[in-house]
């Protein structure tokens, strides 16, 4: 009973933190930001929450999710026809009491801002990050139709393979070998 409780209370205040964004928006533009709260993992992500594609819904979406410590977390959505991935967007929840040894919320602050410097100067990805009062919320999303595959594979270390195309299959079984659980 207590968890119904619970789960209903912060079902209201994802609705509320999204209320705002409903004003001036058409049915179908409503339907998709309540349908993006209920999906995030953080009711903050909203706050650096980029545009999806016009056409992401004609994808099926596979998710993983990985919870290493306490209460931080990582999100990945994929969007793929078949085992073809076309794009990819990533959610990070880091509190600052679970950040690495020696790590502070200032330094990470740093490295987060020369990362959104770096993703963002790349074609087809985009990145942006917020310090709140007790964490950071992160989010990524790779178009891999439009991405340059020599800038990416050098600064990321992905793995392209011939074409360069992403494997879903190859993706989620390595994702899976490092803690990530399909949701």
């Amino acid at each position: 009973m207590k968890k119904k409780y619970v789960r209903t209370i912060l079902a209201a205040c994802c609705l509320m933190l999204t209320a705002g964004a409903f004003t001036g928006c058409g049915k179908e533009e409503k339907e998709t930001v309540k349908k993006q709260a209920e999906e995030t993992i953080d009711p903050a992500m909203a706050q650096v929450r980029g545009e999806l594609p016009a056409d992401i819904d004609e994808y099926d979406k596979t998710v993983l999710v990985n919870s290493p410590k306490g209460k931080s977390k990582s999100q990945l959505t994929y969007y793929h026809k078949g085992d073809l991935v076309r794009y990819q967007t990533a959610e990070n929840l880091l509190y600052f009491n679970e950040l690495p040894e020696g790590q502070t919320a200032e330094t990470y602050e740093k490295i987060m801002a020369e990362m959104k410097k770096t993703y963002n100067g790349l074609d087809g990805m985009s990145e942006d990050y917020k310090k709140l009062d007790d964490r950071f919320v992160e989010w990524l999303i790779v178009d891999f139709e439009t991405i340059d595959r020599e800038k990416a594979k050098n600064m990321l270390g992905m793995i392209l393979e011939g074409d360069g195309a992403i494997s879903l299959s190859k993706s989620v079984e390595g994702m899976q070998s490092l803690g990530y659980k399909k949701k």
